[in-house]
């Protein structure tokens, strides 16, 4: 029987003992890479709650704001017109149309509005306008406008015009 030098033997256990170390080392690089990625989800969910939440809390605000405006709305709902006014909070319209755009606010609809100066959205948070019967104008308007089957014809501003 035959023996390799001494010099091959030490070779091949010096491989073996980097094979080793090598496969070690990528076990703990993946398990680092795996917990790298849990925590950027978990940032990425927190960032999105955070800028959901900011959002809600200007919409409350403007809400509150918004006590004034003018929506007038009309549309068709099973081929039939339909028609809402609101102003400054007092809201009257077709029965049907009313009730249709309860239901949208109770499903909580919300529209995600690019920023007006055409911003790059990394750039600047996209305004989120929540349904709404209450205020301000555009949530109204919108919210009336997703109630129908389609829109014939819908003015709103702001503020409200006295008399």
């Amino acid at each position: 029987m035959t023996f390799p030098p001494v010099s091959a033997i030490e070779a091949r256990r010096r491989l073996v003992s980097r094979v080793a170390e090598a496969a070690s080392r990528s076990d703990a690089l993946r398990q680092h890479a795996a917990r790298l990625g849990e925590a950027n989800r978990t940032v990425r969910i927190e960032a999105g709650r955070r800028r959901l939440a900011s959002a809600d809390d200007r919409q409350r605000r403007a809400a509150r704001q918004a006590a004034t405006g003018e929506v007038v709305l009309e549309g068709v709902i099973d081929g039939r017109v339909v028609a809402a006014h609101w102003r400054a909070g007092d809201l009257s319209g077709d029965p049907e149309l009313l009730e249709r755009a309860r239901i949208v606010v109770t499903l909580g609809d919300r529209w995600t509005l690019d920023s007006e100066d055409g911003a790059d959205a990394l750039d600047a948070d996209p305004v989120v306008v929540l349904a709404s019967l209450a205020g301000p104008p555009v949530a109204v308007a919108l919210t009336l406008m997703r109630a129908c089957g389609s829109v014939r014809h819908v003015r709103w501003s702001p503020t409200s015009s006295p008399g």
